[in-house]
């Protein structure tokens, strides 16, 4: 078995100091308006009894483009090893996320522009056949899917182990989380070229990140808000919404009283079912929801605004008035009222708590998109 050599902790910090040292010396050639210049030892392409290695000078500018060129590989390499050798560069996935997304963002393009591809982590389920060039990602048999439905990653299991998509003809979609740009991608393209006619509906849970997760797949995050063939504006939040949760818990909504002049809001009167377990929204959340609720409110502005301050607007931010425009305001309105009423309750509910209830989650799903068929 071939062995694998893994430089020494001495040797990998003489290499990083080397290449650091080299960077430092053409930093000051070029502050000296000097040429640039690569030391590299090379070996002799041609047999001979000297195999000693020789001292090639790469340097730019050249007399001709081929000098060039190599200097800009081997430079190219040094940068690649250097950032193979040093330990925790980035700090953190954030980190170059946030880079790429400024630099795409600065010439105007999608990070898919600058040929930079995150690891896919969605996962899909149910009678679809994808082809890709002449070979395809999946031999099953195709049937047309009748419903698309983006869950949690829970739901999604949940949903899937019970053969819940073969037994009726649907797709589930899930982006593990808060979705990748390519987990929805897929979804915005099939959306909008291949199956424009199918319903797609999210089920996430009734909390702030479940919000913010349907939020994202709708009108992108504030990050990617310049990728516009990654959002899907008429995805329907079937659930949990509060018209679900909250007599499942046992909530209810109090009423205005004339007589003691309660206002019509949730009020210190409203308990939560003592058979279920329930969570408290964290401070970090309440954050999270005030702040798409900004967001939010933010495109009721730019909707109720005229034609003359829209362009203001979409000369100002560009890609972000086009994008405030996609999602219609009924939608938006919507999500503004759950974001409301779940910092109002305090509580996080998951989708799971559906089991609670006759038939399951299942069955609530099946009659839920039955309602919004007939309601449509």
């Amino acid at each position: 078995m071939d062995q694998v050599l893994i430089p020494s902790s001495s040797k990998r910090d003489q290499v990083i100091v080397q290449i650091e040292a080299l960077i430092c010396t053409m930093l000051q050639d070029l502050d000296d308006e000097r040429p640039l210049v690569l030391p590299l030892r090379t070996t002799g392409s041609s047999p001979s009894k000297d195999t000693s290695p020789n001292l090639n000078n790469y340097c730019f500018p050249g007399i001709s483009h081929s000098p060039a060129w190599r200097f800009t590989i081997v430079l190219r390499i040094l940068d690649i090893i250097h950032e193979a050798l040093i330990d925790d560069l980035f700090g953190s996935q954030s980190t170059i996320n946030r880079h790429v997304d400024n630099i795409a963002l600065t010439f105007n393009v999608s990070v898919k522009d600058l040929n930079v591809i995150a690891e896919v982590k969605g996962l899909i389920a149910g009678p679809l056949l994808v082809r890709k060039g002449e070979s395809l990602l999946d031999d099953s048999i195709y049937i047309n899917p009748e419903v698309w439905y983006t869950c949690s990653q829970a739901t999604f299991h949940a949903l899937s182990q019970s053969n819940f998509h073969t037994r009726n003809s649907y797709v589930l979609l899930t982006g593990q989380g808060y979705p990748d740009l390519a987990t929805r991608a897929f979804l915005h393209y099939f959306n909008n070229h291949l199956a424009s006619n199918i319903p797609c509906y999210a089920l996430v849970d009734f909390d702030p990140d479940g919000l913010c997760i349907y939020s994202v797949y709708t009108r992108g995050s504030q990050a990617s808000s310049n990728q516009l063939d990654t959002v899907v504006p008429n995805l329907r939040l079937l659930g949990l919404r509060s018209e679900t949760a909250m007599p499942l818990l046992g909530i209810e909504m109090a009423v205005t009283d004339s007589q003691t002049g309660r206002d019509n809001t949730v009020t210190d009167a409203i308990a939560p079912n003592n058979a279920i377990e329930l969570s408290y929204l964290s401070q970090h959340e309440r954050q999270r929801a005030k702040g798409l609720l900004k967001r939010l409110r933010g495109e009721i502005e730019f909707g109720e605004t005229d034609e003359a301050e829209q362009r203001y607007m979409q000369e100002r931010w560009d890609w972000q008035g086009a994008q405030l425009q996609a999602c219609p305001r009924q939608q938006t309105e919507v999500l503004i009222r759950e974001l409301q009423i779940c910092l109002i309750m305090g509580y996080k509910v998951e989708m799971e708590i559906l089991n609670n209830r006759a038939g399951g989650l299942e069955k609530w799903v099946l009659e839920t998109v039955e309602e919004q068929a007939n309601r449509a």
